[in-house]
C-alpha cells in the first residue's frame, strides 16, 4: 500500500511538473507565439466570415431579383382577359409578396449586417497584430506599450467571438485551414531573443 501512495505521489508531482521541450519559450516569446496563434485564427475567421456574407449577399440580391421580375411580370399580365393568365398573374403576386417576407423573417439582412462585422473586425484585429509584430521586431523586444496593445487586441478578438456563428460548415473551414497555413506558416514566425 506505501509503495502505490509513494508511486501515486511521484505520478503527481510529474504531473505538476511542466516537461522541458525544444519548443519552450521564454515569456516573450511565449507572447509572440501567442500574438502568431491569434494573427493565423484572424485570418481564418476573416476569410470565413467574408464567405459566409459572399453567400448571404448572393442570396440576397438573388431573392430581390426573383421577387422584382415576378411583381413586374405579375403587373404586366394582370390587365389580362384570360382566366389562366389573370390565375398567374395572381400567383406571381403571391410569389413576389412571399420572397419579399421571407427575407425579414429568415433575418438575411441581419445576418450581412453581423458577418460584415465579424469579417471587418477581424481584417482589422489581423492587420493590427501584423504591425503590433513589426514594431516589436524594429525595437528588438516587447514593451509595456506592445503588451498593452496585445490586451486589447486580445479583448477585441474576445467580443467578436461572442457573434460568431455556433455551428460552422467544416468543410469549408478546413479548407481555409489550409489556405491560412500555406499563407502564413508557422516557420516564419519572429521570436525575440531575450
Amino acid at each position: 500500500m506505501r509503495d502505490g501512495r509513494q508511486e501515486c505521489h511521484h505520478l503527481k508531482e510529474a504531473m505538476e511538473t511542466p516537461a522541458i521541450t525544444p519548443h519552450s519559450y521564454t515569456t516573450s516569446q511565449a507572447e509572440v507565439v501567442r500574438l502568431h496563434d491569434r494573427y493565423r485564427c484572424c485570418l481564418l475567421d476573416q476569410k470565413y466570415y467574408a464567405w459566409r456574407l459572399s453567400l448571404y449577399q448572393r442570396w440576397n440580391t438573388t431573392i430581390d431579383l426573383v421577387a422584382g421580375i415576378t411583381m413586374i411580370l405579375s403587373l404586366v399580365t394582370r390587365p389580362s382577359s384570360d382566366p389562366w393568365l389573370s390565375y398567374t398573374c395572381y400567383a406571381a403576386g403571391i410569389i413576389a409578396a412571399l420572397l419579399f417576407i421571407s427575407k425579414p423573417v429568415f433575418k438575411i439582412s441581419e445576418k450581412i449586417e453581423r458577418y460584415t462585422e465579424l469579417h471587418a473586425g477581424y481584417s482589422d484585429v489581423f492587420n493590427k497584430i501584423a504591425s503590433l509584430v513589426a514594431d516589436m521586431r524594429r525595437h528588438g523586444s516587447i514593451t509595456d506599450s506592445h503588451r498593452s496593445a496585445a490586451d486589447e487586441l486580445f479583448s477585441r478578438c474576445s467580443s467578436l467571438a461572442r457573434r460568431e456563428d455556433i455551428s460552422v460548415n467544416q468543410k469549408k473551414l478546413a479548407q481555409f485551414k489550409e489556405e491560412v497555413e500555406k499563407a502564413v506558416p508557422p516557420e516564419n514566425l519572429w521570436l525575440p531573443q531575450d
